[in-house]
């Protein structure tokens, strides 16, 4: 964090750009495809809350886990591509 802020504007975007082909876009693969047989199984299954008047499809919670990591992964390209925009700028 502290050389971060000494880089240029160019600098952060190389480093915003490798950080997330690195480290945010395999660790998201790793949650979307480990979360999507997670809820995949629990629905198979037909898994509901064991608490009275709980939740009756469990799964429902389970797949949010997989739509939330395809969002931030959404986010992440998103990021990459400003970076990528700002390296190649000419100005």
């Amino acid at each position: 964090m502290f050389f971060y802020t000494k880089l240029s504007r160019k600098g952060k975007a190389w480093v915003d750009l490798l950080g997330g082909a690195l480290l945010l876009i395999p660790w998201c693969y790793v949650v979307i495809v480990s979360s999507w047989y997670y809820g995949l199984s629990s629905f198979m299954i037909g898994e509901g809350s064991p608490q009275p008047g709980g939740l009756p499809a469990l799964y429902i919670l389970k797949f949010c886990i997989t739509l939330g990591f395809v969002f931030l992964l959404l986010q992440g390209i998103s990021h990459m591509l400003k970076s990528i925009q700002i390296i190649f700028n000419k100005n």
